[in-house]
């Protein structure tokens, strides 16, 4: 297998990537999954920033001729002409999710693996190194892995003695 550098660009199309890198859009998608980008995070960013580029150059526009402008829904520019509503607060100059954090620490929606997913659901809402209790147990088959087995488990039909 040849080892390609790829220079991946948020603002284009996967499809477009896989064009300008000279590889197949199957590489595009293990590229982003691999590296965490968010592509939807990259494309609120990229709107965020266009809209309020479009407020610093005219800032007497109206909100439908902003819209126009961009191409976007008026609703859509207003909800970016607020502040609050920034996407990132990390870095406004970056547009990739993937350029402003370390692809070990993010947590991605997607996985391939339900060990992964459960890890992931733990760092995020318990904490903890295991949950306290599986309410839909059956075998244990997820405890077969990086997660250890919560000290209570039940199941309507269990299917084996815990």
């Amino acid at each position: 297998m040849k080892n390609v550098s790829l220079k991946y660009d948020p603002n284009l199309s996967i499809e477009e990537n896989a064009a300008k890198c000279g590889v197949t859009v199957h590489a595009i998608r293990k590229f982003i999954q691999t590296n965490g980008i968010d592509r939807r995070h990259d494309a609120q960013l990229a709107k965020f920033l266009a809209v309020q580029k479009v407020r610093t150059l005219k800032p007497h526009a109206t909100v439908k001729e902003i819209a126009e402008e961009l191409g976007i829904s008026q609703n859509t520019v207003r909800k970016y002409l607020n502040p609050a509503n920034e996407p990132s607060k990390i870095d406004n100059k970056k547009v990739s999710k993937f350029e402003l954090a370390k692809a070990s620490q993010i947590i991605k929606s997607i996985s391939n693996s339900q060990d992964e997913i459960l890890y992931n659901i733990l760092r995020l809402y318990v904490h903890t190194d295991t949950y306290d209790c599986d309410l839909t147990a059956s075998i244990g088959v997820f405890y077969r892995g990086i997660i250890p087995k919560p000290q209570h488990l039940y199941d309507k039909y269990p299917n084996s003695s815990q």
